[in-house]
C-alpha cells in the first residue's frame, strides 16, 4: 500500500507532501513554495537538499522611480550548495529559450527559424569543444517540409567523426499522404535504411530495418490488435486479455536473443508483474493516482517519491533536478551528471561534473535505440520517459510502450480526435508520426471538455439573444471541442508552459473557436459565411491571445485580483468586437468568479482528465485531485453488483464517468455534503442532496468555460440579429 498526504496553501497549492510506500516505512516529505504569482520558487528534496528557481527581472521607471518586475521567464535552478544546474541566459522574442549553460561550463544554445519560429539547430559544446563539431557533446540541424513534417536530421558531430563531406551525417525522411513516417535513409547508408508501411487504419504493416523485415497480423475481430510479428521467416505471437492489454509475447530488442514476456495487470489495467524471459520476475506498484511507486527487479527495489526523487538498489537517494519541465541533472551522492536533449526531449548525451561526455544515445525514429556507448547513466531516454531494461518497456505514466514494435500495449482510454480516423486506432505511437509529436502522459481530456462546455454557453448566448438555444448549442459545442482541440494542440507543441505558449495557444484556440463561430450561426441564422469567418477569426485570436496571457501569468492560483482582471479584459473584448462593455464584463466576472469559488471550496482547479482510481472515504472525508468521486462515498464495496450499485467505484461511477466534466461536478458536491451535515446533520445532508448537484453543476461548468474559448462562443453568439 501507498500513501500520500499533501498540504496545501490559502491559494490551494501543494506545499508539502509525504509519501510513504510498502516495504520501508519511512516517510517521505518534499516541500514547495511559490511566488505571488504562483510559480515554483524553492523545493525541498526528502533528503533536506533543497533547489531555488529564479526568473529574469527587468526595471521600468513608473514616474514614481524605478521599479524591479519579474517577466516570469525562469533565469536560473539552483541548489542549497551552490551548484547551478541551470541558467537560462537567453530567450527568443518568442519566449522560446536560446540558451541553457550548466554548471559544469556544458552549454546548449537552440536557433530557430526567423519566420516559422521552428527549431533549426541545437549545439551543445563543453570545456573540451574546439570548434570542431566532433569535438562538441551535440551538433545537429533540423529542416521540415511544407507541411511541418521533419525533412531532415543533419548530425555534425558523428558526421565530423566519420570525416563526411561538409561534416554532414544526414538523416533523410519520407511520409505519406497522412503525414506517417514511411522511410529514413541516412548519408552513404551509415546507418541501415528504415521503412514502414501501414493499413487505412493506422496499423503498422511491415517494419524494415537493413536486411531484417517485420510484418505484423492483427487479429480480425480486434482489428488493431498485433496478434504476430513475423521476423523474417519466424513468427512470434501475441495475445491480450479481455480489456485489450498484451499479457503474452516477446521482446525482440536484442533479434539474437529474444525472451518471452508475460504480463499480468491490476485492476487499473497497469502492469503490476512482467516475467521477462532473461532477466525475470519484475514487480511493479501504484499510488493512489497511478503514478509509479514501486518497482522490484532482478537487480533490487527502486522506490519512486514523485518525479524529482528516487531511491535505487545502485545509487541509493537519486535527485532529478528541472528547470521548469525540461530534466537537466541527476544527483546522486557521488557524482552530478547533466542531460542534453535533442527536439523531442530525448537523452542524446549526459556529462559528468567536469563536462566529460559519459553516455550518448542514438534513436531509431520510434525509439528504438541505434547506437549507445558509454556508461548506462540514466534509463530516462526516449522523449524523457523511463526505459525499464528488464522489460524492454517504456513507463509512459498512463501506458507502457514498447518501442521495438512502436506501440504502445494497452489501449488509450481516450480517443484524442474522433474526427481523424488515425486516432481511432488507439495502440498507435503519436499517428505514427514519432519525429514531431510526442505524447507525454498517455492521454488527454481537455477538447471533449471544451465541447461540452462550449454547448451550455452557446445555447445561453443564443437564449439571451432571442434565438433557438438548440442551434446555439450545436454551433457552441462544435466549436468549444474545435477551438480547445487547436488552442490544446498548440499550446502542447509549444512546449507546454510559459507566456509564448498559453498566448499563442489561446490566439490559436480562440480564432478557432471564433471562425466555427462565426461561419456556424452565418449558416444557422443566415447571413455572409465569409464576414462571420473573418469577424470570427480576428475576435477569437485576440480574446484567445488575452486570456492565454491572463492564465500565462496567474497558472493555477485563483484570487479576487485575477477575478478583476477577467472582468475587465472580457467587458473591453466585448466593447472592442462591438458589443457591450457591460455584457462581456458580467459574463467574465460570472465564469472567474465561479472559477475563484470552485478553488475556494474544493482546494483544486477541476481536473481535466478522467480517473479510474477511487479515493477511500468515511462520510466526512473531503475529496482529493486525482481521483474519481461519482457516487455516494463512506459505504465501502464488498463486490456485489446492487450492493455498489450507486456508490463510488460502483456500475453507475463507472458508467457516467465516461461523461466528461461529471467527476468535476461530484468533487464539489462531495465538499457541499459535508459541510451541510457538520451543519444541519445527516438528515439535512439527505434532504438536499439532489437539489445541491444543479448548483454544482452550475458552478462547475462556469468553471471549466474560463479555460475553453467559450468567451469567443458567448459573444458571437449573443451578438446574433
Amino acid at each position: 500500500m501507498t500513501t500520500t498526504i499533501n498540504a496545501y496553501d490559502a491559494m490551494g497549492r501543494v506545499t508539502r507532501t509525504t509519501k510513504t510506500i510498502i516495504g520501508d516505512t519511512t516517510g517521505y516529505t518534499t516541500l514547495a513554495s511559490y511566488d505571488l504569482s504562483g510559480k515554483p520558487t524553492v523545493m525541498t528534496y526528502p533528503d533536506g537538499y533543497s533547489v531555488t528557481n529564479d526568473y529574469h527581472r527587468y526595471v521600468r521607471n513608473d514616474g514614481q522611480g524605478e521599479r524591479t518586475y519579474s517577466t516570469g521567464l525562469l533565469y536560473t535552478v539552483v541548489g542549497s550548495d551552490g551548484t547551478a544546474y541551470a541558467t537560462n541566459t537567453l530567450y527568443e522574442p518568442t519566449g522560446k529559450i536560446g540558451q541553457i549553460v550548466h554548471q559544469n561550463q556544458t552549454a546548449t544554445v537552440y536557433t530557430y527559424n526567423p519566420k516559422s519560429t521552428k527549431l533549426r539547430y541545437i549545439r551543445t559544446t563543453s570545456p573540451a569543444s574546439t570548434g570542431d563539431p566532433k569535438d562538441d557533446v551535440i551538433n545537429k540541424g533540423y529542416s521540415y517540409t511544407l507541411a511541418g513534417d521533419i525533412a531532415f536530421i543533419t548530425d555534425f558531430k558523428k558526421g565530423a567523426e566519420l570525416q563526411l563531406p561538409d561534416n554532414r551525417l544526414d538523416y533523410e525522411y519520407t511520409y505519406d499522404m497522412l503525414h506517417r513516417f514511411t522511410n529514413e535513409a541516412s548519408t552513404n547508408n551509415t546507418y541501415n535504411a528504415v521503412m514502414y508501411t501501414y493499413n487505412a487504419i493506422g496499423n503498422i504493416l511491415s517494419k524494415t530495418v537493413g536486411s531484417t523485415t517485420v510484418g505484423y497480423t492483427y487479429d480480425p475481430v480486434k482489428v488493431h490488435a498485433v496478434t504476430v510479428l513475423t521476423v523474417n521467416s519466424t513468427n512470434y505471437a501475441f495475445s491480450y486479455d479481455q480489456n485489450g492489454n498484451m499479457t503474452d509475447g516477446y521482446d525482440l530488442t536484442d533479434m539474437s536473443n529474444v525472451a518471452s514476456r508475460q504480463i499480468a495487470y491490476n485492476a487499473d489495467n497497469m502492469p503490476s508483474q512482467v516475467a521477462h524471459g532473461g532477466y525475470g520476475i519484475t514487480t511493479l506498484l501504484y499510488d493512489a493516482g497511478s503514478g509509479r511507486a514501486k518497482k522490484v527487479g532482478p537487480s533490487g527495489t527502486t522506490y519512486y517519491i514523485g518525479d524529482h526523487f528516487e531511491i535505487t538498489p545502485t545509487d541509493g537517494y537519486v535527485k532529478y533536478i528541472f528547470a521548469g519541465n525540461l530534466r537537466v541533472a541527476k544527483v546522486t551522492s557521488s557524482e552530478t551528471y547533466y542531460f542534453h536533449k535533442d527536439h523531442l526531449g530525448s537523452s542524446s548525451a549526459m556529462t559528468t561534473a567536469s563536462g566529460a561526455i559519459a553516455e550518448t544515445t542514438n534513436y531509431m525514429p520510434f525509439g528504438e535505440q541505434r547506437e549507445h556507448t558509454g556508461s548506462n547513466i540514466s534509463n530516462y531516454k526516449f522523449t524523457d520517459q523511463e526505459l525499464d531494461p528488464e522489460t524492454g518497456l517504456y513507463y509512459y505514466g498512463a501506458r507502457y510502450y514498447d518501442p521495438i514494435i512502436g506501440r504502445f500495449i494497452s489501449p488509450d482510454s481516450i480517443v484524442q480526435d474522433p474526427f481523424d480516423p488515425q486516432t481511432l486506432n488507439r495502440y498507435t505511437y503519436c499517428r505514427n508520426n514519432p519525429l514531431i509529436y510526442i505524447d507525454p502522459s498517455g492521454y488527454g481530456w481537455a477538447e471533449v471538455i471544451g465541447a461540452v462546455v462550449g454547448a451550455v454557453v452557446g445555447a445561453y448566448a443564443a437564449e439571451q439573444a432571442g434565438g433557438e438555444w438548440w442551434k446555439g448549442a450545436i454551433v457552441g459545442a462544435v466549436a468549444g471541442y474545435t477551438g480547445a482541440y487547436v488552442g490544446t494542440s498548440v499550446y502542447t507543441v509549444l512546449g507546454g508552459s510559459g507566456w509564448f505558449a498559453s498566448i499563442v495557444g489561446g490566439a490559436a484556440g480562440g480564432a478557432t473557436a471564433g471562425v466555427v463561430s462565426g461561419a456556424g450561426n452565418a449558416l444557422m441564422y443566415g447571413g455572409n459565411v465569409w464576414q462571420g469567418v473573418y469577424q470570427g477569426a480576428m475576435y477569437g485570436a485576440l480574446s484567445g491571445a488575452v486570456f492565454g496571457a491572463i492564465g500565462a501569468y496567474y497558472g493555477d492560483s485563483w484570487g479576487l485580483d485575477r477575478v478583476a482582471m477577467y472582468g475587465v479584459a472580457g467587458g473591453s473584448l466585448s466593447e472592442l468586437a462591438g458589443g457591450d462593455f457591460t455584457q462581456g464584463a458580467i459574463y467574465s466576472l460570472a465564469v472567474a468568479s465561479a472559477a475563484y469559488l470552485y478553488k475556494a471550496i474544493v482546494g483544486f482547479n477541476p481536473d481535466r482528465e478522467w480517473r479510474e482510481v477511487y479515493q477511500e472515504k468515511n462520510y466526512f472525508t473531503f475529496p482529493e485531485t486525482g481521483y474519481c468521486h461519482i457516487g455516494e462515498q463512506g459505504i465501502p464495496l464488498n463486490g456485489k453488483f446492487w450492493h455498489d450499485f450507486s456508490l463510488e467505484g460502483g456500475f453507475i461511477s463507472k458508467t457516467v464517468n465516461y461523461i466528461p466534466g461529471v467527476n468535476q461536478v461530484a468533487a464539489l458536491h462531495d465538499n457541499f455534503q459535508i459541510a451541510i451535515e457538520r451543519v444541519g446533520g445527516s438528515l439535512a445532508r439527505t434532504i438536499l442532496n439532489y437539489p445541491g448537484m444543479p448548483i454544482a453543476a452550475a458552478i462547475t461548468t462556469a468553471t471549466l468555460a474560463t479555460d475553453t474559448p467559450t468567451m469567443v462562443i458567448y459573444m458571437i453568439n449573443s451578438k446574433r440579429r
